[in-house]
Parts: C-alpha cells; sequence; structure tokens
C-alpha cells in the first residue's frame, strides 16, 4: 500500500509542476484521485472490520489496489517521459495509461458492490 501512496504523491509533484497538462492527464488525474479515494475507503473499511474479513472481500479490494496501482506506475512513467523530453514514445505511453485505466470502472462497481450486498457492517 506504501509504494501505491508514493507512486500517487509522485503522480501528484508531478502534475503541481507541469502548467498546461492536457486534457489527457486532467482527465487521468481525476480519474486515478476518485479511484485512490473509494479504494482506499474500502481498504480501511475492511481493517476496521466495517467490510467482513471474508477472502471474497479481501480479494475485491487486493484487485482494486493491483489495478489502481497498475494505472498510477503507467501515468507516473508518462509524466516522467514528458518531463524528460521523450516526446516521441509518448502517445505510445498515453495508450499503455488508457488501457491500464479501462479495469477500473468494473473493479470500482465491485469495491461499491461490497457495501450494497452486505458486506459492510
Amino acid at each position: 500500500m506504501k509504494k501505491v501512496t508514493a507512486a500517487f504523491a509522485s503522480l501528484m509533484l508531478c502534475f503541481l509542476f507541469i502548467t498546461g497538462c492536457s486534457g489527457f492527464e486532467r482527465t487521468t488525474l481525476q480519474t486515478l484521485s476518485a479511484s485512490k479515494v473509494t479504494i482506499d475507503g474500502a481498504h480501511a473499511d475492511y481493517e476496521s472490520g466495517k467490510l467482513p474479513h471474508t477472502q471474497a472481500v479481501n480479494d475485491v479490494i487486493t484487485k482494486a489496489i493491483a489495478i489502481q496501482k497498475t494505472a498510477v506506475d503507467a501515468m507516473v512513467v508518462y509524466e516522467q517521459m514528458k518531463i524528460t523530453g521523450q516526446t516521441s514514445a509518448l502517445s505510445e505511453q498515453e495508450t499503455v495509461v488508457l488501457v491500464a485505466l479501462v479495469n477500473l470502472p468494473t473493479i470500482l462497481t465491485d469495491v461499491k458492490g461490497l457495501y450494497s450486498t452486505g458486506g459492510a457492517k
């Protein structure tokens, strides 16, 4: 969890220092921020006992954290490439980011479903 938080913090710092972010960058940051809040909340609820300690709940949260980390890591690489002037490969990395983001909506639905299916106490 600490590695995901560190990568996300690095990503946020990149955005703070870059002016004129593209629509892709803004949308991606908003998506990653919103999904992080949802996933971190579910993880905290699992740890506190608000969500039951079952294998199914653990699997959903673990998968969500992994998908989020993959997307954040892809965006961090994108930002590093942008900062270092590797513009020729930037569009390819943008595609990598978009592919990583594809899985977020489904897993976020699963995470939110933990609360509506009686998973929350």
